[in-house]
């Protein structure tokens, strides 16, 4: 105890005090930094997805929907994430498929459309995408068309497929 009594006695409760001090100062300026550094690499990133995807990489448009549906890297968006999630499904992305399937389910950037969700499932399911999930969904969704809107999304899947994407609407 008496050690102790003497430690405190010679000033370094004082040096402790004035370190954390400085460290309560210098931690603000660190983070300014820190979040900089991430704006500036968000901004990289998302200058970087656009490009490529601007040349029809199908998995920067996949990327592209992603930021526009988060809002991350880019202001929040629907109607941008469906334009880019349709590019990325029209070459055949199952990601971007699957997505745009629940954009269409839910009206999120385009009129509510269950048909429309239903066939860009089943492309999606077809190639094998997140299998469990979508038949599940699937299996739900189908309860909800009628014999004619299941005909349609059917056909509509059906001609997506054959025409490898190209006659998509």
């Amino acid at each position: 105890m008496h050690r102790l009594f003497r430690l405190s006695n010679c000033g370094y409760n004082k040096v402790y005090i004035s370190y954390h001090l400085q460290m309560n100062r210098l931690l603000p300026s660190l983070l300014l930094v820190l979040w900089g550094f991430l704006a500036f690499a968000d901004d990289a990133y998302f200058q970087e997805q656009l490009a490529e995807a601007r040349k029809g990489d199908p998995i920067a448009q996949f990327n592209m929907g992603i930021i526009y549906l988060k809002g991350d890297s880019a202001p929040l968006n629907h109607a941008e994430a469906v334009k880019w999630y349709q590019k990325a499904a029209n070459e055949g992305d199952s990601g971007a498929q699957t997505n745009l399937g629940a954009m269409y389910l839910n009206g999120d950037g385009v009129p509510k459309d269950n048909v429309k969700a239903f066939s860009w499932w089943s492309v999606a399911e077809k190639q094998g995408y997140n299998k469990v999930w979508l038949s599940n969904n699937l299996d739900k969704l189908i309860h909800k068309l009628t014999e004619e809107q299941l005909d349609h999304a059917q056909a509509l899947a059906t001609k997506y497929w054959e025409s490898k994407f190209e006659d998509c609407d």
